[in-house]
């Protein structure tokens, strides 16, 4: 399976300790709530939410590849 290569642009937030601290990652145009991932640092955050996003990719392509053999 092939993923095509995406530029996205990605915010970072700054937990407050208060909250257990760290970075979260968001894909804002994608909705700020749904993808997101946490990490102790922002590359730690960055790479977590790089992990979701191939995910979800992946997960996507395979229901691509189920609606065609159903077809």
């Amino acid at each position: 399976m092939k993923i095509k290569k995406t530029k996205i642009d990605i915010e970072i937030v700054k937990i407050p300790k208060d909250l257990d601290g760290g970075y979260e990652a968001r894909i804002p145009e994608l909705g700020r709530a749904t993808y997101r991932a946490w990490g102790r640092t922002k590359k730690e955050a960055i790479r977590n939410l790089k992990s979701t996003w191939r995910d979800i990719m992946k997960s996507v392509e395979r229901l691509k590849n189920k609606t065609r053999k159903e077809d």
